[in-house]
C-alpha cells in the first residue's frame, strides 16, 4: 500500500534525510474512505541496534498531530513540545522523529556528568547549540558520539544545490575511552538524498590532535564544506551548460553524481553515434573523458567500434558557455573523422 497523498511530502522528506527504512504501511480508516496509508513503521539504525517508532496520522483529519508508539509505549505528541506539526510543512515529521530519537537516546544528562574532563569540556561548550545531539555506545567499548549541525554561508548556495527540504549537514566526533589512547574521529554526514554528491568528503577534513576543540573546529569545517558546494555548483554549471547545448540528443542523464552523460549524434543519415562523457571528480579542472561508439559498423566479430579521445583542448579558466561551445566543436570535428575510419576499416 501507498502513503496517502496527502502524507506523501512528509515521508518522501523524512526517508530522503534520516536514514531509516519504512515498512507496515496501513491504513486507519475505513475502505471506503481510505487514499492511502497512514499509519507505518519508521526502522532506525542505532549503533548494533534498530529502533522502532510506530507513526500513527490520520487522512481524515491530517492537521491532527501523529501519534507514535515504540515498544508498546505511546507517546504523545504533546511531550515534543520543542516541534509544531503542521501537515503542510514537509520537515514537521522530520522533525518530530529527530526529537523521539533524541528523547529515547536519553543520553545528554549521563554524557554531561560523564568521567572524562575532555567529554564534559567539550559537552558543555556545545550543549546550547540548536540541533546539538548526544549518543552513547556501549559496545565493545563506551564510545561518545556529539553531533553538531554545520551551516553553510551564505546559506542560499546550500539552497540551489540541495534545495529547500533537504538537512544541513552534520559534525559528528566520535570520543572513545582514555584506557585505549584514540585520537577523537571527526566526520560530516549528509542526508541521504545528496550523500553521493559528498562521498568523499570525510577524507578531506582537517586532522584532528590531542588540542583540538569541536567549537574551534566547526569554522575549519564550514569553510571546507563552502568551497565544496561552490565547486559542486560550478561543476553542475558547466554540465548543465554542456547538456543545453548537446540536449537535442540526450539519451541518458546522471542528475545524482553529475558523472556521465549519453548522446546520440548524426552526422548523416547513415551515420549514428552514442557519444557518452564522463565527468571525473577533477572536472572542471580536467577535461572530460569523451567515447565515441559506432552504430551502424561493427568489428568483423560483430562487436561495437568506440575510442575514447585523446588530445582534448582544455582550460579550466573558461567559462561554462565557452567550454560547452568548445565541445560541440570538438565533437563535431571527432565525429566525422570517426565514421571516415570506420567507414574505411569496417565497410
Amino acid at each position: 500500500m501507498d502513503i496517502a497523498p496527502v502524507f506523501k511530502a512528509q515521508l518522501e522528506t523524512l526517508t530522503g534525510n534520516l536514514k531509516c527504512q519504512v515498512c507496515q504501511l496501513n491504513s486507519g480508516c475505513k475502505p471506503s474512505l481510505s487514499k492511502g496509508a497512514d499509519r507505518f513503521v519508521v526502522l532506525v539504525p542505532c549503533g548494533s541496534l534498530q529502533l522502532r517508532i510506530m507513526v500513527l496520522l490520520d487522512q481524515q483529519n491530517p492537521h491532527h498531530p501523529p501519534d507514535f508508539i515504540l515498544d508498546d509505549t505511546t507517546l504523545d505528541y504533546s511531550s515534543l513540545s520543542s516541534v509544531t506539526w503542521d501537515v503542510n510543512d514537509s520537515m514537521s515529521l522530520l522533525r518530530l522523529i529527530r526529537e523521539i530519537l533524541n528523547k529515547l537516546q536519553g543520553t545528554r544528562d549521563s554524557i554531561l556528568n560523564y568521567p572524562n574532563d575532555v567529554i564534559q569540556f567539550e559537552c558543555s561548550i556545545v550543549r546550547h547549540i540548536e540541533g546539538v545531539q548526544f549518543s552513547i555506545v556501549t559496545s565493545p567499548n563506551v564510545e561518545i558520539l556529539i553531533s553538531v549541525p554545520l551551516e553553510v554561508t551564505p546559506s542560499q548556495l546550500w539552497l540551489d544545490l540541495c534545495g529547500v527540504d533537504t538537512e544541513k549537514p552534520r559534525l559528528e566526533v566520535t570520543y572513545y575511552p582514555e584506557s585505549i589512547s584514540k585520537t577523537p574521529s571527526p566526520t560530516v554526514s549528509f542526508s541521504p538524498s545528496i550523500a553521493a554528491c559528498f562521498d568523499s568528503f570525510s577524507n578531506k577534513l582537517p586532522p584532528w590532535n590531542s588540542n583540538t576543540s569541536i567549537i574551534e573546529y566547526m569554522p575549519r569545517v564550514s569553510k571546507l564544506l563552502l568551497d565544496t558546494i561552490e565547486n559542486l555548483l560550478h561543476r553542475k554549471a558547466v554540465i548543465l551548460q554542456i547538456h543545453a547545448t548537446l540536449e537535442n540528443g540526450t539519451v541518458e542523464y546522471d542528475t545524482t553524481k553529475w558523472r556521465y552523460t549519453s548522446y546520440m549524434v548524426q552526422t548523416t543519415p547513415l551515420n549514428l553515434n552514442l557519444v557518452t562523457i564522463k565527468f571525473g571528480r577533477d572536472f572542471p579542472t580536467s577535461p572530460p573523458a569523451i567515447f565515441l561508439q559506432s552504430l551502424p559498423y561493427t568489428t568483423k566479430s560483430g562487436g561495437p567500434i568506440s575510442v575514447q579521445l585523446e588530445n582534448i583542448p582544455w582550460s579550466p579558466r573558461w567559462s561554462p558557455q565557452e567550454i560547452a561551445s568548445r565541445l560541440r566543436l570538438l565533437l563535431i570535428e571527432r565525429v566525422e573523422l570517426f565514421n571516415k575510419t570506420c567507414a574505411g576499416q569496417y565497410h
